[in-house]
């Protein structure tokens, strides 16, 4: 009788421990989770959030991921961190924000990679292999397919993220189609862009209506897409100007505000674009294999500053910017 006197106070006084916590992490206001270590709330946040100075609040940070020679990196703004997603090289990359998945393309084969960690991590696993080099990938998060660009064939496929079923879209032989690169989705407007040697091209996600030079006046080495607005951005050469320039479009060629001029050189190569709010990121061989960003709000008479967000002194073939935002459905 003594001994089971002794289990249930033991248990009483583990309950009523219990409750002191969770009213602790109640008071505490923790805009997302709450853990207590020893007898001290502590807010916690998600792996994509981190935690603002006031102890309490999640907010969001923008990370990369890099396909390199080294592997896939995914490095974060706010902590400096750089981790390992998988090794050894890859080609080019793209990620599915909701599975928290990135998708490459490596060694004539499509990869899938998870993010997430413990048991809500998906294995890593073949999704579909190529019968050619594959130059750009694009992951459609709301249909789960990706569609992908054979530079050698100028062809524009599409995979299903879930079979591997593979078909072709958009296929031209002509030399001014050649050069195909630096394909994104919109997958709410159903529309496809992606960049060749006569400008901007693009078509619906089955193909169709094929358009060119959907910007003008800029030869463009990467596009990116604010799908919440509906506008593409452009970093690339302007005519014989010196620096390159970053611009914005409407989705059907209506120029949106000046362009801005930022201080590298024409000449460097960028390895990837994106953009979340006002701010562009972008990967160049400009000092160096390093991030850069720019915040086009805050440009004067057409100059915007490049900011150095990372110098990653490895060797990057793709970017792209890590963030809820950039899938997000339209406001």
């Amino acid at each position: 009788m003594t001994a089971g006197r002794a289990k249930v106070n033991v248990l009483c006084l583990a309950a009523a421990a219990s409750d002191s916590a969770v009213d602790d992490c109640r008071d505490k206001g923790c805009s997302h989770d709450c853990e207590t270590v020893g007898e001290f709330p502590l807010c916690v946040c998600p792996s994509d959030m981190v935690l603002d100075r006031d102890g309490r609040t999640c907010k969001d940070t923008t990370s990369f991921l890099l396909a390199t020679f080294r592997g896939i990196k995914l490095y974060n703004e706010a902590t400096e961190d750089e981790a390992t997603v998988a090794p050894g090289k890859a080609g080019c990359l793209d990620y599915h924000y909701g599975r928290k998945e990135v998708y490459a393309y490596t060694n004539y084969t499509l990869m899938r990679y998870p993010l997430a960690k413990g048991r809500a991590a998906s294995p890593v696993s073949l999704v579909a292999r190529t019968d050619t080099a594959v130059t750009s990938l694009a992951v459609d998060w709301v249909s789960d397919v990706i569609y992908h660009i054979s530079e050698q064939r100028q062809t524009v496929g599409v995979t299903s993220l879930d079979t591997g079923n593979t078909r072709n879209l958009v296929t031209h032989n002509d030399s001014a189609s050649a050069g195909w690169h630096s394909l994104v989705v919109d997958p709410y407007v159903k529309k496809l862009f992606w960049v060749g040697n006569r400008g901007v091209f693009s078509s619906d996600l089955e193909g169709e209506g094929l358009t060119t030079e959907v910007i003008s006046g800029l030869k463009p080495d990467k596009i990116a897409l604010d799908t919440r607005n509906k506008l593409i951005y452009a970093i690339g050469r302007r005519g014989e100007k010196k620096n390159k320039y970053i611009t914005r479009t409407a989705y059907n060629g209506t120029k949106v505000g000046a362009d801005v001029e930022v201080r590298q050189p024409a000449t460097v190569e960028i390895f990837g674009l994106g953009v979340v709010g006002n701010t562009v990121y972008w990967e160049s061989n400009h000092d160096g294999e390093n991030i850069y960003k720019c915040n086009l709000e805050e440009s004067i008479l057409g100059k915007g500053e490049a900011t150095l967000v990372a110098e990653l002194n490895q060797i990057v073939y793709d970017m792209k910017v890590y963030h809820l935002g950039v899938q997000k459905p339209p406001k």
